[in-house]
């Protein structure tokens, strides 16, 4: 079993990353984000591509759906009420999207914005 990781050159290992350290010609930030360990990177790939749902005691529920390729935007309930929409700039934000979820913090307690500017409260945010 092998850590993946997700970079801007897409799902990579840490040893793969560190042989493509010259990121100046790709004009990349090079950050790496922890994907999760898995036994082959088609397995890693799977799980990026998989959409996600999280269900919070609080009653806010986030699901992953379509939005622009592999980029995937989250929509967010209030038990059955939608709220909103949040729309993650690039993969790798979408990436720590997956991890502060997964780690317990909803967009509402976390005081997240949309990607458009809006504040995610309880009340809803305006879409344009």
């Amino acid at each position: 079993m092998g850590k993946y990781y997700y970079s801007d050159y897409g799902i990579v290992t840490k040893k793969g990353f560190i042989e493509l350290e010259d990121k100046s010609c790709c004009g990349g930030s090079g950050e790496l984000v922890f994907l999760g360990e898995f036994n082959s990177i088609s397995e890693a790939e799977n799980d990026f591509n998989e959409f996600k749902e999280w269900q919070f005691e609080n009653g806010i529920k986030v699901c992953e759906d379509e939005y622009d390729y592999n980029l995937h935007c989250l929509n967010v309930y209030n038990r059955d009420d939608y709220l909103g929409v949040i729309y993650p700039n690039t993969i790798g934000d979408m990436l720590k999207y997956r991890v502060a979820l997964s780690n317990g913090e909803d967009p509402i307690s976390g005081g997240w914005e949309d990607g458009c500017g809006n504040l995610c409260t309880l009340d809803g945010w305006n879409e344009l």
